[in-house]
């Protein structure tokens, strides 16, 4: 399709079927410019490792943006190396939107676009006159490089919504009562000395642990860095003594192996006494949605042993039953 003059490629299927090189083919045959991905696809594309994509040239790319979820460290370096593969006009950029706001709350910097340049890990500068405030939990204004609730002082731009189909009452419970005067996004972040939004995860997705508050994020992060790992999902599940403790998903890279064992000792040697680790699940995937959303929700149900609500958007039931053998192993 034609969209502003640029021609617009969709890819409708599983990103590893007919084969896990589908994406490159593409790009090469077509000459993509530009990729637009869920991080989630991404590692799934990984556990493949990168002799896939070093089969083809990948010499059209310039900028890889991924979105819908927080982008991993070992993912990034994954695409600067066999992606990018070092180029200066090949550039990686991590998109934080909301389908509530239309588009991009933040401009992450790619191509070096608007003066300023991209900092990993960092989702960007707020679009100017967006004020992007960081609160506590009793709705105080927190200092750059501290940890809280992500908000936007209003007015909102216009791309916002100013309510809920036939629901305004809920629009305004869900969206500006938490914090009266804010408008909060429902993620966890921080802002550094220059202004550059942290996105760490979903509110609802921070585990706290004995006093100490970890964000999904930062678990991640260690996890998928260890060699055999390919993705990782992390959830709180109720622990009787210290409120939550850590519930670890793992699936390992094609052809590696990891133990339970081995998960504790990486997760423990970084975090230290902080990581109380409540059950480590190895799987062959992770329960996604249709747009490669990790199913966090469903993880901590299944652990937890609560309803699982919805499962509409699920793409793939082999992975629940899946989950649900490897529990009660």
């Amino acid at each position: 399709m034609w969209s502003n003059g640029l021609m617009v490629l969709w890819y409708e299927d599983a990103p590893d079927y007919p084969h896990p090189g589908v994406w490159w083919e593409i790009t090469d045959t077509y000459g993509v410019t530009h990729i637009l991905f869920s991080p989630t696809a991404l590692r799934l594309l990984m556990r493949y490792g990168e002799e896939w994509p070093l089969r083809y040239k990948l010499d059209t790319l310039m900028a890889l943006y991924p979105t819908g979820e927080v982008l991993n460290e070992e993912a990034y370096h994954w695409m600067v190396k066999y992606l990018c593969r070092g180029r200066e006009n090949c550039q990686v950029a991590d998109i934080w939107g909301q389908t509530e706001t239309a588009c991009f709350v933040t401009a992450p910097g790619s191509m070096n676009l608007g003066g300023f340049r991209y900092k990993y890990g960092s989702v960007g500068l707020p679009y100017p006159t967006l004020r992007i405030a960081i609160l506590n939990d009793d709705g105080k204004e927190l200092p750059p490089a501290e940890k809280g609730h992500v908000a936007v002082k209003p007015p909102l731009p216009p791309a916002f919504l100013h309510t809920l189909w036939r629901d305004p009452e809920r629009y305004v419970k869900s969206y500006w009562s938490t914090f009266p005067g804010y408008y909060l996004t429902g993620d966890i972040g921080y802002v550094d000395e220059e202004g550059y939004l942290y996105v760490l995860g979903r509110s609802d997705d921070v585990i706290k642990i004995a006093g100490h508050r970890l964000s999904t994020r930062e678990v991640e992060d260690i996890l998928t860095a260890h060699p055999a790992v390919a993705e990782a999902a992390v959830v709180g599940i109720p622990d009787p003594v210290r409120g939550e403790a850590l519930g670890i998903f793992i699936v390992p890279k094609m052809e590696a192996k990891i133990t339970e064992e081995e998960v504790a000792q990486h997760i423990r040697k970084t975090l230290g006494p902080v990581a109380v680790i409540g059950r480590i699940v190895i799987l062959n995937k992770l329960p996604k949605t249709r747009t490669g959303k990790v199913m966090r929700r469903v993880l901590r149900a299944y652990a937890s042993g609560q309803p699982l609500g919805d499962l509409s958007t699920l793409e793939e039931q082999e992975a629940l039953e899946e989950l649900k053998k490897a529990l009660l192993r």
